[in-house]
């Protein structure tokens, strides 16, 4: 999942497994929220965040240990409350939070837990580095795709979509 408008994510995957077909080059599918766990070095949980406006985020948990990053709670589009609701597990845990959704919600966020970090400025956007290490992580385990395999990950509907069906 690349961050970006569904026409735009669309596009782009069709590109890379156009290329992939006629080079015969694996494909390796990394979600932004993954490739802003890769911004983190310090072991610990990292708590993903990308703002989806209306106090909602796009969510994941990952846990580094010993340089090996493990997805602890899948990805998901949910209101920030929820969201702490959930970390409220591991609360006892050391968690940095990353994403421009957690500098959205910061304040909430602080009122919340008390062993916390949060991702500096730089740290909060996805870049090629951390795209590549996430990539390479992945290869090195055997997590590779074809164009017949790989598809954009959508956490929640379209604008167009929850229009229609009423939603916000």
């Amino acid at each position: 999942m690349v961050h970006g408008s569904f026409t735009g994510l669309r596009i782009g995957i069709s590109t890379v497994k156009a290329f992939s077909d006629v080079t015969n080059i694996p494909i390796i599918g990394i979600s932004s929220l993954e490739s802003l766990a890769y911004n983190i070095k310090k072991d610990g949980l990292i708590a993903c965040m990308i703002d989806a406006k209306n106090d909602n985020v796009y969510f994941a948990l990952y846990n580094l240990e010993n340089n090996i990053y493990t997805l602890k709670e899948e990805l998901c589009s949910s209101n920030i409350n929820d969201i702490i609701i959930l970390l409220k597990n591991y609360k006892d845990k050391n968690i940095t939070f990353v994403g421009d959704g957690s500098v959205v919600h910061k304040d909430n966020i602080s009122q919340n837990f008390k062993k916390i970090e949060f991702a500096t400025e730089e740290q909060n956007m996805q870049t090629s580095i951390s795209i590549a290490l996430a990539a390479f992580d992945k290869f090195q385990k055997g997590f590779i795709q074809n164009s017949n395999t790989l598809s954009p990950l959508y956490l929640r509907k379209s604008q167009a979509e929850r229009a229609l069906d009423g939603e916000k």
